[in-house]
């Protein structure tokens, strides 16, 4: 039988790691935002570069936490795709107290990423309205060049300048 209180150890770690993991994303995060303010394109590349980084980081970590948590929810005989909070009563003190502190702090997190990020979007929404209407006056009234997704809308054939293989 898996030792349910390792379980939750590993648990614990893992989400301290997560936590972790999120102080440098808002960092880039915000380093993405004074970079699109102040139309830094190589401060902007460099902060995309590092934001995909942690990511990936996160991506993995999170992938951790889901491995151990189906194997807390097999080792308690509860239902799958629980969430953290619904095993909590099942740790032990102080191990539990810890857990409920971690949650909040990813949440809390969490949410002040999720508000940069939304600030990145509406700053590259404005960004490609001013580039659209700089096309526009520089060929003299032809539909806007860049649609919504960034993708080239109008039928003027263009030699392709980004490397979509990326």
């Amino acid at each position: 039988m898996v030792d349910v209180i390792v379980l939750f150890e590993r648990l614990q770690g893992c989400l301290k790691n997560q936590l972790d993991l999120l102080d440098p994303m808002i960092t880039v995060g915000e380093a993405k935002s004074r970079a699109l303010r102040n139309n830094r394109v190589d401060d902007l590349n460099e902060a995309v570069k590092e934001q995909e980084s942690y990511a990936l980081e996160m991506e993995m970590a999170e992938q951790e936490r889901l491995l151990i948590q189906e194997s807390l929810e097999k080792a308690l005989n509860i239902d799958r795709d629980s969430t953290l909070t619904r095993l909590l009563p099942f740790a032990a003190e102080p191990v539990r107290s810890s857990l409920q502190k971690l949650l909040i702090s990813l949440q809390k997190k969490i949410k002040t990423l999720k508000d940069i990020n939304s600030l990145n979007s509406i700053l590259i929404k404005k960004a490609r309205l001013v580039n659209n209407r700089l096309m526009q006056i520089l060929s003299s009234g032809v539909p806007p060049t860049y649609g919504q997704k960034g993708e080239i809308e109008n039928g003027l054939k263009h030699i392709s300048v980004v490397n979509k293989e990326a």
